[in-house]
């Protein structure tokens, strides 16, 4: 609200100038009529209701058959004001809540009212904030909601003294209709109060019901609300006694810290006692485009020839500990202002077409549809934001949604989404910390095909397969519904095979005979299942056995190859048989591989070995 420029009586005359023209007629004029004008006047008067009233009298009924929380759309109207004052003045915008048991007095350090906001909230399903500017309130009701719970509220605001009066069996008038009063304070600039007298009429099980609805909706306020108000940086909520002495406060601040951190901060008093406790939020913002209407709201003619309401922001909140470590817990939707939970659990914000009670929204409209796919690309960008920070780029997927988890059909859209198209995104490291890779591009390796060290038994591919090693378990187990695999035993016989090619391969030169074992175990186990004769033919082809003369050769490669020893008798190399290097033979796992592979022993006795020497020796 712009800093009003008028003085009391030009104020005064704003506000009886509204009345007269809605009926009012103040007690001293009708005083000043005869009997027979004064009833004219007053036929005249109720035909002109007649009239008039039917728009009136629907808000009334709507007002006591809503859902609307009076409370958030107080913080909608609030947020929604001009605090450059304030903010001039170092003052961080606030809006403070003094609840007493019969009445609730409210604060907000804004601008004050001007004329446009007085006849605004004198109108019905009027506003004078458009669709494209206005935060999205329920339907017709906005201001006016505070009558669920006062039967009179006073606002004092710059030059403006002034109230309504409305009780449940009025026609509904009094809520549009404001009458001026004399103030009795000068509020310090920039200072707006208004000061809601609670319903004292009526059934007293409705009535305490009725506090105790108002007090839930305090209770209720949580500090996320901050994380999507434009302009409000602080709420203050406190409670006091029947003799005006406090029993508790409760004050929501927040904080940016980096331009995507804000840390949200809820203080409590209680009974003498303060606790603090913090919260802190990673927030990642985007602009959705070609969007239906909002049809909860209506537009301007510059709005609808420049089709302002077709774009909005939508923005998603991470929540963090202090150290950067993802928080997995459910969080709200939000229209600006609370709904529920929708199973996720990252904060939701944008401009939804919501239901009546704002606490879901509208799942046919054509506008959430089209915020549902700005979700999906903010969520994208957000990912790909964490994979630059050394903080998130491995923990990141704490925050997708749980593919086992029930969600109702238009959020389930969002997760069917993200499943289909997640896994081609560059958005993990692998083994060697180097680019980002798509999901389906990398591997979880198994314990089996590591080393002593944790290290891959074999080189990685050329492009990388291997994933990092900085990855939890339980976080890669996340992904497995988004594409990421493990380790098939045909890439392992792929990189078993690309080893025995490389001039320094690690099976002919590493002695290690741990590493050997592992790598047998790797291979042997190929053979140790009936329905993997796809795989044990490649085995074969492969060069994996060591021979005495240094070549390594593939079973398939040679007749026959024998072991070292027949019948405990060591074979000489030099009677001319194809024998496996001794030292080979010495690895137990080794032997197991070596035999699935057809390696026997020589069908020779000791006299023919010895014969077979000789000749050879005389040769």
């Amino acid at each position: 609200m712009a800093t009003p420029i008028i003085e009391a009586a030009r104020a005064r005359q704003l506000i009886e100038g509204i009345s007269t023209e809605l009926g009012f007629v103040d007690e001293e004029t009708w005083a000043t009529l005869l009997p027979v004008a004064r009833e004219k006047f007053e036929y005249a008067m109720r035909k002109k209701d007649d009239m008039i009233s039917s728009s009136v009298l629907t808000l009334a009924k709507n007002l006591y058959t809503s859902n609307a929380r009076f409370v958030f759309e107080l913080l909608q109207n609030a947020d929604d004001n001009d605090f450059r004052t304030a903010k001039r003045l170092g003052q961080a915008p606030y809006i403070a809540f003094k609840v007493y048991p019969d009445r609730i007095v409210i604060d907000c350090n804004e601008e004050g009212f001007t004329p446009e906001n007085l006849k605004a909230i004198c109108a019905v399903g009027r506003s004078s904030k458009t669709g494209a500017q206005a935060y999205t309130g329920e339907k017709g009701i906005g201001f006016k909601s505070v009558f669920m719970a006062a039967w009179k509220v006073y606002i004092l605001s710059g030059d403006f003294s002034f109230y309504f009066q409305h009780r449940i069996e009025d026609p509904g008038f009094g809520m549009i209709r404001p009458l001026w009063e004399e103030p009795t304070e000068q509020l310090q600039h920039p200072l707006t109060r208004m000061t809601l007298s609670l319903h004292d009429q009526g059934d007293e099980d409705l009535l305490s019901s009725q506090r105790h609805t108002i007090n839930q909706q305090f209770n209720d306020l949580q500090e996320n609300l901050l994380l999507f108000m434009r302009n409000l940086k602080e709420i203050r909520v406190s409670f006091f006694d029947a003799h005006g002495e406090m029993e508790t406060s409760t004050t929501f601040s927040t904080q940016q810290t980096d331009s995507n951190r804000v840390t949200l901060t809820r203080r409590v008093t209680n009974g003498g006692v303060v606790t603090a406790t913090s919260k802190i939020y990673y927030l990642v913002r985007h602009t959705v485009g070609n969007l239906a209407k909002n049809e909860n709201l209506s537009y301007s003619d510059d709005e609808e020839q420049t089709r302002a309401y077709s774009k909005a922001e939508v923005v998603l909140g991470f929540p963090l500990t202090e150290h950067s470590v993802p928080i997995d817990m459910p969080q709200d939707g939000f229209a600006f202002l609370p709904m529920s939970h929708m199973g996720f659990n990252f904060l939701i914000n944008s401009d939804f077409v919501t239901q009546a009670n704002r606490q879901g929204i509208v799942t046919t409209s054509r506008r959430n549809l089209g915020i549902l796919e700005g979700i999906y690309d903010t969520f994208i960008q957000a990912v790909l934001e964490f994979c630059d920070l050394p903080a998130l780029q491995y923990t990141w997927m704490r925050f997708l949604p749980n593919t086992n988890d029930h969600y109702d059909h238009f959020w389930s859209r969002l997760v069917t989404r993200l499943q289909a198209n997640l896994r081609f995104e560059p958005v993990l490291r692998p083994w060697s910390e180097g680019h980002l890779r798509p999901i389906t591009d990398l591997r979880r390796l198994l314990a089996s095909q590591l080393d002593s060290h944790q290290e891959p038994l074999f080189r990685d591919t050329e492009p990388e397969i291997y994933i990092s090693n900085k990855y939890r378990e339980s976080d890669l187990n996340k992904l497995t519904t988004y594409g990421l695999q493990r380790l098939t035993q045909n890439e392992v016989l792929d990189l078993v095979e690309q080893d025995l090619q490389l001039v320094f391969s690690r099976m002919k030169f590493i002695e290690n005979d741990d590493w050997h074992t592992r790598v047998a175990n790797l291979l042997a186990v190929m053979f140790e299942s009936t329905n993997l004769l796809s795989l044990q033919t490649r085995i074969r082809k492969l060069s994996l056995l060591p021979l005495q003369d240094g070549d390594w050769v593939a079973p398939s490669a040679r007749d026959n190859i024998y072991f070292s020893e027949s019948a405990h008798i060591k074979i000489p190399e030099s009677i001319g048989l194809d024998l496996l290097d001794d030292t080979a033979e010495e690895n137990s796992r080794r032997m197991d591989l070596f035999k699935h592979l057809g390696i026997s022993r020589a069908g020779v006795g000791f006299s023919e070995i010895r014969w077979k020497a000789k000749q050879a020796f005389v040769w």
